[in-house]
């Protein structure tokens, strides 16, 4: 569905709720302290359950890491 038609539908009264929308999320850890350790999977596994709640297609995701992240990852 793009844009045009969605302005549409709500203009007719629609609710956002239901109409079938395609969605993505953005997560992201911004220090590398122990206790942001499992962040981003608690993150992943929030918007994934919205997701899923509320009947979205889930298209992607994107992730932010730390430097340090980015380096345990290459060893």
């Amino acid at each position: 569905m793009n844009l045009y038609k969605i302005r549409n539908e709500l203009s007719l009264g629609t609710q956002l709720s239901n109409i079938p929308l395609r969605v993505t999320y953005y997560s992201r850890v911004s220090t590398s302290n122990e206790e942001q350790k499992n962040s981003l999977i608690n993150q992943k596994t929030f918007f994934e359950e919205m997701i899923k709640k509320n009947n979205k297609q889930f298209v992607n995701m994107f992730e932010n890491f730390t430097i340090e992240d980015l380096i345990k990852l290459k060893k």
